[in-house]
């Protein structure tokens, strides 16, 4: 969630290339995408938004049109069937 609300609040994103993610993120578009547990690229992706405020901007701008274009039903949706999911396992 705390990606969607950074991206919700016009803010530039580096996050991990996770599969949650792959359906909002899109590597220089909306977001910085950086490799799990890469703290190199993790360092490279802030410096390139310290060194460039126009890019950071961009992003911010593009993650914002990505959220509003979202279904909110979908989202809710999508959560339920992960606490489900999270319930049934720890249930077992």
């Amino acid at each position: 969630m705390a990606v969607l609300e950074a991206m919700a609040a016009g803010l530039p994103v580096i996050a991990s290339d996770l599969a949650c993610f792959a359906d909002h993120l899109r590597h220089d578009h909306n977001a910085l995408v950086v490799p799990p547990g890469d703290a190199a690229a993790l360092a490279a992706a802030l410096a390139r938004l310290i060194a460039d405020p126009e890019l950071g901007r961009r992003l911010g701008a593009a993650a914002l049109q990505r959220v509003q274009a979202l279904d909110d039903a979908r989202i809710v949706d999508q959560h339920l069937a992960d606490y489900e999911a999270l319930l049934d396992a720890a249930s077992r």
